[in-house]
């Protein structure tokens, strides 16, 4: 996990709407990246497919940034994850941080509980929510945090994720570390 570091006075602070993206190089490993880039990041698999352009029948505003914070805030309540899910994701952080130092930061959990809202809130399953939000925030910054470890027997993430949320639940998450090219399977 990333420490405190003071910013100096000619520093560039971005906006929270300034989003970058980082597509890694044929050949890369998710490992192979920078462990404070992997903290900040949500890791995405992309399956590109040809798109048909269609003509919209209804005109409409132009959604902004601050349009999507708004809603966010609406949905928030009724949508929230439940104390019992957020046990369980400090789990995952205990898990990780017994072999390497490693917390979820402020972001990482603002940004998995911002997605499993909106994800909850457009229809999808709640289980199916955390399970694609661990997979784009959690598990790319654990496997690197876990791979700076040299001998452990007890860096089996998959095990330890299938133990805590059941087998079943954390197919997305299993195919990241899958991706990721580690030996924390």
């Amino acid at each position: 996990a990333l420490g405190y570091c003071p910013l100096d006075e000619d520093a560039f602070i971005p906006s929270e709407n300034i989003w970058f993206f980082v597509n890694l190089k044929m050949g890369e490993n998710l490992v192979d990246m920078p462990a404070y880039i992997a903290e900040l990041a949500a890791v995405l698999k992309i399956d590109y497919a040809a798109a048909v352009p269609t003509a919209l029948s209804v005109q409409h505003d132009q959604l902004n940034y601050y349009q999507l914070d708004f809603m966010l805030e609406r949905i928030k309540d009724k949508y929230g994850i439940s104390e019992e899910t957020w046990k369980k994701i400090d789990s995952v952080e205990a898990f990780v941080n017994h072999s390497a130092p490693y917390t979820i930061g402020n972001r990482a959990g603002i940004a998995i509980e911002r997605f499993y809202d909106v994800f909850s809130a457009c229809g999808g399953d709640r289980n199916d929510a955390i399970d694609r939000a661990l997979s784009a925030r959690i598990i790319p910054s654990a496997v690197i945090a876990l791979n700076t470890v040299e001998n452990t027997d007890d860096k089996n993430l998959t095990e330890k994720l299938e133990m805590i949320f059941g087998e079943e639940k954390i197919e997305v998450c299993r195919m990241m570390i899958r991706a990721t090219g580690s030996s924390v399977l």
